[in-house]
């Protein structure tokens, strides 16, 4: 769903007059390659330097209306969203954030395009 995504948007930016790197992503929930011991090192040096359960996967730097920005919390049809994720969201939208959680590609890509007023 997120490579789908990306893929749209980065042959699509500049047709809304945006760079690619407005929207990127936070691999918070990237595999850590390694055997226990070496994720678990891993883990602890990306959450030293600021990694936090519950953000969304994909973050769309844009204001708009009275929007700071989109974030999107990308879950399959039958993905459930954690309580961190619950709380991070509720936390975006009472700060002046849109959030969305589309469950396919087409679903995000109609996300964002609603987001940018199309």
């Amino acid at each position: 769903i997120q490579k789908a995504t990306v893929a749209w948007w980065n042959l699509q930016c500049k047709a809304y007059g945006l760079p690619r790197f407005a929207l990127f992503s936070c691999p918070n929930g990237s595999f850590l390659a390694g055997d226990a011991t070496q994720s678990a090192i891993r883990n602890q040096r990306l959450q030293a330097t600021g990694m936090r359960k519950g953000t969304p996967d994909l973050f769309l730097m844009v204001p708009r209306s009275q929007y700071h920005c989109l974030a999107i919390e990308l879950k399959s049809k039958n993905g459930v969203i954690s309580p961190d994720q619950h709380e991070f969201h509720h936390y975006l939208r009472s700060n002046g954030y849109w959030v969305e959680v589309p469950r396919s590609a087409e679903m995000a890509i109609a996300a964002v395009k609603r987001y940018l007023g199309e």
